[in-house]
């Protein structure tokens, strides 16, 4: 004979309760939904800045996608920010890293490519079709920026490897920490304040 279970055991089994109904869910479609996240293939179409970029879906659809969790200096005046020469330098860079054509694959930590408030899609970009090389993590070692946290922390073991690619930069003085150092560590403690 089968015993009630309780509130404790109805969690670690899974178990939602509907009405009067449970209903039980298998761990693993529990753990499935928990580990969620999309990879879109691409191809680069164009780099505008040090941290966006156009980019041409699978789907055929094109789109600008915001490199998530970094902020590069700007590379001319626009609503942003004033124009710095390590924007330049920064453009530069992610052009020779992402050159047009340039297969690429966009991360994002859900079902589907998240957007920021200017409707770009917000994605980590992988390079190539094996391994775990970022452009973001290129960026940040490279000394172009930050891990910028300010809408958020890069999941899992991101997080890591750009608090690592940051922690390098600085002690190494490479790109903008060698010319504006006090300007990345403002970019860096940048936090969006908690919603009460």
């Amino acid at each position: 004979m089968s015993r009630a279970m309780n509130k404790r055991e109805e969690q670690l089994a899974g178990v939602v309760r509907n009405g009067r109904m449970l209903i039980r869910i298998p761990a693993l479609v529990l753990l499935a939904l928990a580990l969620a996240a999309v990879e879109v293939p691409a191809t680069v179409l164009y780099v505008f800045d040090g941290d966006t970029i156009r980019a041409k879906l699978a789907s055929g659809a094109e789109e600008i996608i915001r490199l998530n969790w970094i902020d590069t200096p700007e590379s001319k005046d626009n609503e942003h920010g004033s124009a710095m020469t390590e924007g330049k330098f920064a453009t530069a860079t992610l052009r020779k890293m992402l050159p047009i054509g340039a297969t690429i694959r966009l991360w994002g930590p859900e079902l589907m490519l998240n957007e920021d408030m200017h409707g770009r899609k917000l994605a980590l970009v992988l390079l190539g079709n094996a391994g775990e090389d970022s452009a973001q993590e290129r960026q940040v070692r490279g000394g172009w920026s930050v891990y910028w946290r300010k809408f958020g922390e890069a999941p899992g073991p991101w997080h890591k490897r750009l608090l690592a690619a940051q922690a390098a930069a600085e002690e190494a003085k490479v790109g903008a920490w060698a010319t504006v150092p006090q300007w990345m560590r403002d970019k860096g403690n940048e936090r969006t304040a908690q919603r009460r």
